[in-house]
This record gives C-alpha cells, structure tokens and sequence, in this order.
C-alpha cells in the first residue's frame, strides 16, 4: 500500500492509512452513483462553485438526504462523514475535482456495470472502481475476491434462486454483487433484453424486493458500498419522500451478536477466503470453539494445534451461516476451496456436513468445480457448493467440472448450471457456446464446457474421507461400483524425504574440491552410508563445499567450508525426477542418526565430526528458529532434521514428486559419485519414497505408478498441483500389492520398468512400452481395454484443462 500511493514508511500509519482509503473511497462512490442516478452531471457539479455548496450537498448526503430519498444513517456518517466535521479550503477544491472528474470520465471507465452489459439492468456498479483503488495484497489479505458476473450467476442457478415468496441472504456480502444480481432476476430481466416479469417470480415493488434480499459484512466500507449498489439497482422503483431501508447491515457472520436472527430459503456468496496461519492470532483463539464445535478440527492433541494451517476461514463461514441464517430445507450456494472436497485431514471434519454432533444435517446437492476456469487470478482452487439443509448427504454428489473452451475468448455464454446438472448421465455437458434459453438467461463470461462426475467417499467406510471422482457415464459400464473393486491399502509404505525445516541453505550443498586425504575408508560388505553412520570407522576425509545459500525459505549467509565427507549424500530435488528417470543435482549435509530418527548426539558429533559441527555451529541461531524444530525436536540437537529414518538411506528405493500435476515415479539405487564414492540417494521432502528390496522390486513399483490406471486413481482422489497431491498417504487406496517373482506379469512389469528405465532420453517413454504397462496394470486391478483407454483419455484430458 504504501508503494501503490507514495506513503512514508511509518510504524503505526497502516491502520490510518486504510481508513483514510476507505473514507475516500466512500466519498467517491456516494458522489459517483449520484452521478449514476443523474443527479451530478457535470454542468451540476461546475455551477457549485463554492466550499460552502460543496459543504452543503455532502452535508446532505452523509445525513441520508439522497434528494428525492431519506436513507437515514444508511451511509455511516458516523464512520465516514467526518470530513464535513473537518472543512476546509483544500478539502473543497479536492472534492470539486473528484466529482468533475467523475461526471465526465465515469462512461469510460469506473462505473460500467461489472461482468454484464451496461443494458442489462443493475450491476455491481462499484466493484471495479474498489478493485483498482485498494491494493491487491490488501483485499487478498482480507480474503476479498472480486466475483465476476458470471459466476454470480452460476452459483444463483445452482441454488435455484429465485422463486416465489423466496427470501435471499448473502452473508458475507462485500459490495452487493450476489443482491444486485437476485434484485435484477426479481425485476424481470433477460440478458440485455427488455425488462419483463420472469413468469415463476410475478411482479415485484421495490419494497418487496428489498425485503426479499438482505446482506451482511463486517466491513464498514462494503456496507455503504453494497447499500449504495442497492439505491441504483432498484432506483427507479423507490418511492420518493418517504425513508429507504437498504437491507444491508454491518455484522461478522462468525461472531454475529445478535440475539435472533432470520431465518432465509437461500444462503449464497463468495465467503472470504483465508488460510487458518493468516489469520491473526487473537481471531484464531476467540474462534477455535466453534471449530470444534462443528466438528471441523477433526485432528487431535498437536494434530489439532498445529495442523490447521490447511484450513480456511471459508469453511467455519459455510457451518455458521447454515447453521445461523439457513432455514431446514433451505439452500446454501458458496464458492469454497475445492480442496475441502479431497484434502486429507484438514478436509474430513468439513466432509461430516454436520452441524456438530447432534445438528442438522446438510445434503450435498452438487458442486461445480471451476479449478481450471480460474475465476480469480490469485486463487486458482475455486469450487461452488450448493448443500440442503435437514437431510444427509446422499451418495454419489453430483459433481461438474468446468473448463474452458477457449482461452483466448472471454466473450462467450455460460450455461445455466440447473438445467446443465438436473437428471444428466452424460459424461459431457453442453458447451457454452450455444445459448440455453431460459428465464434467468446468461451473462457475458468465459467459454465453458462441462463434464458430469460423480463423487464418492473414497472409502466407503469412512464417509469425511477423501472424494474420489468418477465419471459418470462409467458408472453404467460396471455391476458395481467401481470404488470397492479398485480401492484399498497398498502393501508398501511410503514416506517423506529428508526435511530441512526451511534451512536448505544451510543442507544443501555443492562439491568444490575433492577429498582433502587420499585414503579411502572402505567397509566390508555393504558400505556404512547405506546403513547410516557407523562410528567405529577411521577418522572422516574431508571435501570442500559451499552451501546453497538461496535454496532456503530464509536468507543464509553463503561460503566455502571443509565438511567430513561421510556425512554428506547424493541429493535428489523435486526438479530432478522424471517418469523413469531421476538424478540428484545437489548434496545434503545429513547429520542425522536414522535409527533413533534425531541429529547424531552433539558430543559424538563434535568429536568425529568436528567439521561439520563447527559448520553447523555457525547457523544455530537460525536453526533453533525453526518452527518445527521448535515444535518437535526443542529436546534434540539444534541441527536435526525431520523425515529421516532407515527407509531414507535405503540402497534401492522409488520416488517420486509431491504436489505435481501427475505421478512421475522413478527408481534410484546406489549412486556412484567420483568423489564420495558408492552412496545412497537422499530424496529431498517434496519428494516422497518407497524403500525397495532390490532392484527388479524397484522396477516394478516404479511401473505400475508410472500407468495410467494408477495415474487416474491419483488424480481422481486428490487435487492435481494441490499440496496433497502424490502424498506418502495416497498409497493407502491404491491397492498396490507386494513384488511377487512367481507372477510373470510382476516379472514382465518390471521389465518393462527396466526397458523405460534405460531409455536414452530421461523423461521419455516409448508408447508401445507405455501400452503394454498399462494393459498389465489393468488386468492386475481386473480392468478390460475399455476400462484402461478410459482411464489414460482421463489422465490426459486432466493434464490438458491446466
């Protein structure tokens, strides 16, 4: 903020740097919609010539005398009026300025309705102008996201709003996007067309209108901002003289004080979204009981405190507001995360749809899943939930996923999302570039197509698990339900690699020299780095490195040291692994007794190693700091690190990445490096591993998670490029049963492994090797050819809507 409008950096100026934005931009947009209404044009705003005209109109306005109307306190003049307490010369000739400017500018530029034509009827006519007057990391910050149109009104088709009688709420209102669009469906308009009465609603007054809306929002601005919305969007349907009640009202839908509140048929809007870590420290205490009162802290003792950091203040405002605002049998329409619906944990209290232990129930009805469209540039994780409250949710949920058609054209029509879900079995929905008629009609938006799933428990034994993503034209292709014929525990274990704790500049490392002694301290048998750190070995040589210093999450000072080569290891990064293919491209300096999972005994390291303890010691400050040594290790050395047990030194192992868009698995041996001779590669911990007898076991496992039956059971179960996505956990429904040598299709996978394995170019694999993995796999998980094409079409498409 104060790079966007020049401030001095000034300890405890934000605060009143915000409010001076915020009272600025209240007068702004009070002066703007009177110029909306025809009531400033520009030959008004020149024939005030005076400070004391300019005094008198705003006077008038922050009084609630909006000329034919009386708002009352409407505009909270007790909040952002007090510039007609604080007059002066100066303020006059700003306020003159702003308003000319206004007059004459506002056709091309602030004042186009957002998302819709200009004929269409109301818009959000402030939106736009809040969005380029507030700095981006401010309203991201606040969770504020502006709601396009168009997805305003997906989601007020997927409630199926609006009907007769209906009353609407949007708890979490900011400027009135949501009530500006339910105002103009209740006057009747379709598309840009004339205004007509839709046939299902009747002829609306103005004041059953705003009786059928209401709004809430803890922000002061957005009050005034939505109420203003409001004044425009019904204007000309106001009686004059009389008072106006704008049926917005400032109040926390979280905390919302107030002793009764009413009940509504709908509940809809865009609810802010803000991870559990940002939000402050005093907020996260006062609410804490009422996540666990609504069962969304579903992990336990230290889980609990400190897993939350996946949660998001969305999911708390969903629970609230069903539960506070949504009458039984009512309909709740919100954008939420799509992560709620697959994340592991911090998911499964939201998936209970449970208002706590003994509450109502709410009914999943259908979601849309707009991850690929990517309404809003900063949060690309969009979904719309639409739930039904006083009933349990019913299995499988109706489940879109949108795309778009064209990314280049931002001009096309949306569907409506009730007549695109309603009783469909199709696996693909009609595009967006033929109009569906109906009498909501469409607003101008991105070219979509949808595609109907299904969504599944992925175990059906626990129904807060993880969703698992069907297409729903298959489910005709099956007796039973695919999920119970594919889905189960694996017989393999995985698990994270080597974890710095944020200090990879201070792990990591790059050889400079060779070994400072000739001698070479050879073992008999199986070299020691395989089995972790033998003391009982000769004194350590000692090579030249310099660490990483900008690989880490804090800044680290970067030099060259003399670090006893024993401790150091192959080290194999998130960018480095490839389908079949991996090769580290750094070292780790790993202190760390695997056996005991903790740092080597600070005396035995400063004894045997007494290089790298002096290195470490020179870093303690920073490596104390660290969150989770603090949390988990505060007993240990102060250099330990975390994820690191037997299974990391293991000779042979398959790995592969955390948070990708696909699972590339690749098998890693032994590594022979010029310098530190025959060593264990360590994975870092985006990376997750599976430790391995041998090498023909690792080809294998490698194989059967490099096909697109795996590949498809990943990506259906969890979010691609999420967080969750390829997590140590995903093997406990993948089914993937233990190398068996007697079975020659074990046998033949893992030469084909081999073969992929081999290829000249890493990352490359030939397709008649990728066929014959794929029909092996399939008949291990009893899948036809037509079940394995579906599935690699699946994986492809999913690559492709990114």
């Amino acid at each position: 903020m104060q790079r966007a409008y020049g401030l001095p950096a000034q300890p405890g100026d934000f605060g009143r740097a915000i409010f001076a934005l915020q009272t600025w931009f209240a007068l702004v947009a009070k002066l703007a919609v009177r110029q909306q209404l025809g009531l400033l044009t520009a030959a008004g705003a020149a024939n005030l010539h005076s400070g004391s005209q300019w005094l008198r109109l705003l006077s008038e306005i922050e009084a609630g005398h909006f000329l034919r109307w009386n708002l009352g306190l409407a505009l909270e003049p007790g909040l952002f009026g007090w510039p007609v307490a604080c007059w002066n010369g100066q303020m006059a000739e700003v306020v003159q300025e702003l308003a000319q400017a206004l007059a004459q500018h506002s056709r091309r530029c602030c004042l186009k309705p957002q998302g819709q034509r200009p004929a269409s009827g109301p818009a959000d006519l402030l939106a736009g102008l809040y969005h380029r007057l507030v700095p981006r990391a401010v309203r991201h910050a606040l969770g504020e996201y502006y709601t396009p149109g168009w997805l305003v009104g997906l989601v007020l088709d997927a409630a199926g709003y609006p009907q007769l009688g209906r009353r609407v709420l949007d708890p979490t209102c900011g400027t009135g996007a949501f009530l500006v669009e339910a105002i103009r469906r209740l006057r009747g308009h379709v598309g840009g067309g004339p205004a007509e009465p839709c046939s299902h609603v009747g002829s609306t007054s103005a004041p059953e209108i705003l009786e059928a809306v209401a709004g809430l929002d803890a922000n002061p601005l957005a009050v005034v901002l939505a109420r203003l919305n409001l004044l425009v969007a019904a204007a000309d349907l106001l009686p004059p003289g009389g008072p106006i009640t704008l049926p917005v009202e400032r109040a926390d839908v979280v905390f919302d004080g107030r002793d009764a509140a009413p009940q509504y048929d709908y509940v809809v809007g865009n609810p802010p979204w803000i991870a559990w870590d940002n939000l402050p420290e005093a907020y996260r205490r006062t609410a804490q009981p009422l996540w666990q009162r609504y069962g969304l802290f579903s992990l336990s003792g230290r889980q609990a405190r400190h897993g939350g950091s996946k949660k998001d203040l969305a999911m708390l405002v969903v629970y609230k507001a069903a539960e506070r605002y949504l009458r039984r049998g009512g309909r709740l329409a919100m954008l939420v995360p799509q992560t709620v619906f697959q994340t592991q944990g911090a998911g499964d209290g939201f998936r209970r749809f449970r208002l706590g232990q003994k509450g109502q129930w709410l009914a999943v009805v259908e979601v849309h899943d707009l991850v690929a469209v990517r309404p809003f540039a900063a949060a690309n994780w969009t979904a719309a939930l639409v739930l039904e409250k006083g009933c349990a949710t019913s299995y499988p949920v109706p489940y879109v996923r949108w795309v778009r058609t064209d990314a280049a054209d931002s001009k096309r029509l949306v569907p409506r999302a009730p007549e695109a879900t309603s009783g469909r079995s199709a696996e693909t929905l009609p595009t967006c570039r033929d109009p569906i008629a109906g009498p909501q009609g469409c607003a101008i938006g991105p070219a979509l197509r949808g595609s109907m799933l299904e969504a599944w428990p992925i175990d059906p034994q626990n129904p807060r698990s993880a969703w698992l993503l069907w297409p729903a034209a298959w489910s005709s292709h099956k007796t039973t339900h695919p999920v119970k014929d594919l889905i189960g525990p694996s017989d393999y274990q995985a698990h994270l690699g080597a974890n710095t704790g944020g200090a990879n500049g201070v792990y990591w490392m790059a050889l400079v020299a060779g070994p400072e002694a000739e001698e070479r301290l050879e073992a008999p048998g199986e070299p020691s780095a395989c089995r972790g750190v033998d003391v009982h070995r000769g004194v350590p040589k000692t090579v030249r490195v310099r660490n990483l210093a900008g690989c880490g999450k804090r800044a680290t000072p970067a030099g060259e040291h003399q670090i006893e080569a024993e401790l150091l290891y192959p080290l194999l990064r998130w960018g480095d692994i490839e389908r079949f293919a991996a090769r580290p491209s750094a070292y780790l300096l790993l202190a760390q007794d695997p056996l005991r999972r903790s740092g080597i005994e600070q005396e035995l390291l400063r004894a045997r190693y007494p290089c790298a303890y002096s290195y470490l010691g020179g870093f303690r400050e920073l490596l104390e700091s660290r969150a989770a040594y603090r949390r988990y290790q505060a007993r240990g050395p102060f250099y330990a690190m975390y994820d690191v047990g037997p299974y990391t030194l293991a000779p042979w192992k398959v790995v592969w990445r955390r948070m990708d868009r696909q699972i590339r698995a690749a098998v890693v041996g032994p590594w022979e490096d010029p310098v530190l001779g025959r060593r264990p590669v360590v994975p870092q911990e985006t990376c997750v591993l599976v430790a391995v007898e041998s090498e023909e076991e690792g080809d294998y496992v490698c194989a059967v998670l490099n096909s697109a039956v795996v590949g498809f059971l990943a990506q259906a179960h969890s979010v691609p490029g999420g967080k969750g996505f390829g997590s140590p956990g995903m093997l406990q429904y993948l089914n993937l049963r233990r190398f068996d040598p007697q079975r020659a299709e074990h046998r033949r996978l893992a030469a084909l492994g081999r073969k992929a394995r081999q290829a000249s170019a890493p990352g490359t694999l030939d397709p008649r090797i990728a066929a014959e993995i794929d029909r092996l796999v399939g008949r291990l998980y009893g899948l036809d050819a037509i079940d394995v094409a579906r599935m690699a079409e699946a994986c492809a498409e999913d690559l492709r809507r990114v």
